[in-house]
């Protein structure tokens, strides 16, 4: 069992598919997330409202972790997205599936 006391708020979300989006990348930084539902939550409101999974969800992070994980929630990754759309725009890839007949030379 996890001592809760060496965890930190570090946000709250309204929905399962943000805390998915934030654990995905703190994950990847192999930083742990623990969340606690506040209100109507859990089982029920999957039934409720099936794939819709509105929450009130407080999402955790390791006290030592902290800083790391509020650095990388509060990055602003819209500019490395639009260098890398630029990128790809400036040039076909030297092979691609459509134009060599599907098959690798």
């Amino acid at each position: 069992m996890p001592d809760h006391d060496a965890y930190r708020k570090l946000t709250s979300v309204t929905s399962t598919m943000e805390y998915d989006l934030i654990k995905t990348l703190l994950g990847a930084e192999g930083i742990p997330v623990m969340y606690k539902e506040r209100g109507f939550g859990g089982p029920i409101r999957n039934v409720y409202f099936g794939n819709l999974k509105t929450a009130n969800m407080e999402v955790y992070v390791n006290a030592e972790h902290y800083d790391a994980a509020k650095a990388l929630i509060d990055t602003d990754f819209s500019d490395l997205v639009d260098r890398e759309f630029e990128d790809a725009l400036e040039g076909p890839p030297e092979k691609s599936l459509l134009t060599d007949g599907g098959e690798d030379a």
